[in-house]
């Protein structure tokens, strides 16, 4: 780097400076640029479009995903309890009952 003598090179500019020194002891942000009212509003609709498609676009994702994973399931599902108390047969009820009558007999 060829420098001139006396001088000092800084990697930020001048402005950029200013702004951090100003920061430091709590002075207000510098303003925004000026951006013209047809231009912001255009900018506006255009990210709300965005946002719709992705909204879209997500929501369609996750309708088909739950879609195949849901199962839909009956009122009367008796799976559950069979499986604990096992299923009760005529024929068992039967024999049940012919040995209680058997034993009200002797």
């Amino acid at each position: 780097m060829n420098m001139e003598p006396g001088k000092v090179s800084y990697p930020y500019s001048k402005v950029e400076r200013h702004r951090a020194k100003l920061s430091a002891p709590g002075a207000k942000p510098p303003k925004r640029k000026y951006v013209n009212y047809k231009e912001l509003m255009q900018q506006q609709k255009e990210q709300k479009k965005i946002i719709e498609q992705d909204k879209k676009s997500m929501l369609s994702k996750s309708k088909m995903q739950t879609t195949k994973t849901k199962k839909k399931s009956s009122g009367n599902d008796v799976g559950h309890f069979l499986s604990n108390y096992g299923k009760v047969q005529k024929k068992d009820v039967e024999k049940v009952s012919n040995v209680a009558r058997k034993k009200k007999k002797k």
